[in-house]
């Protein structure tokens, strides 16, 4: 029996390590794992993530809701902090891997990544340098769908076929690139449920105000907390249409800035 499946976008986790740009999407250790004991209160069930990694359409198996937990970038903390909760778990977990940034400070090395896929952690891409793809002209876009799917599928062993889209900005030539590249499955930002392979696969993005009664909700499908995350996500992709993907980078950091100097 297959049903649709809820996929939760998360980053660092514990803390920053340092990174100012993962600040205000760090879950902290303690909430994370109470993130996955409601899970598991409401009776979640995972995708199967074998089929999943592999490229095969599917969806959840079972009768819960099904639940996919991803993590965008690849920071350290992913191992560090969150992988031997996800362990204790039964919920499948794929990290998106920034190529570029391997090996860097707060990131991810190959080393660890290995680590991680002996914990049954699965790896996806999120692109060679976090450049906004839908930003890009036909070479460079390439270029950021091509390298990382092979210099990653070198490294875990197996053919890399999924994609997480930096800052879940794509269009259609993107999605057509990324096909023609060898991906399957390309998730983005858009909060939803995943009921097809109709892409971008959408995703909740949790932060630390997503409290655990919160993430139930959304997992349930109530539809006040689907409305409210729809609204949320409509209200900041208008001023980024309006002003442009690199102004709004500029006016987001200085006002992260401030409130975290005030």
């Amino acid at each position: 029996m297959t049903a649709p499946y809820t996929a939760l976008m998360y980053h660092a986790i514990g803390d920053a390590d340092g990174l100012p740009e993962s600040e205000d999407y760090t879950v902290p250790e303690r909430l994370f794992r109470r993130h996955l004991l409601a899970l598991e209160g409401l009776g979640c069930r995972s995708v199967p993530l074998a089929l999943l990694v592999a490229g095969v359409p599917t969806l959840a198996h079972g009768e819960g809701p099904g639940v996919l937990l991803t993590f965008d970038d690849g920071f350290e903390t992913v191992l560090t902090r969150g992988a031997e909760i996800v362990s204790e778990s039964d919920y499948a977990a794929l990290v998106f891997i920034t190529t570029d940034k391997l090996g860097q400070p707060g990131y991810l090395d190959e080393d660890q990544v290995q680590i991680l896929l002996g914990m049954g952690v699965a790896v996806g891409a999120h692109g060679k340098t976090h450049a906004y793809l839908s930003d890009l002209p036909l070479t460079a876009l390439r270029r950021e769908l091509n390298e990382p799917r092979e210099r990653l599928s070198k490294l875990v062993g197996y053919e890399v076929r999924l994609l997480s889209a930096p800052g879940g900005r794509v269009d259609p030539r993107v999605l057509d690139e990324a096909r023609r590249a060898g991906y399957t499955h390309v998730f983005g930002s858009r909060p939803g449920c995943v009921t097809g392979q109709a892409a971008p696969l959408p995703r909740y993005a949790i932060t630390s105000s997503v409290s655990p009664h919160d993430l139930e909700l959304l997992v349930a499908g109530d539809r006040r907390a689907v409305l409210k995350a729809k609204a949320r996500y409509a209200a900041l992709r208008f001023p980024k249409k309006v002003l442009g993907n690199d102004r709004y980078d500029r006016l987001r950091a200085r006002l992260l800035g401030r409130m975290r100097g005030s």
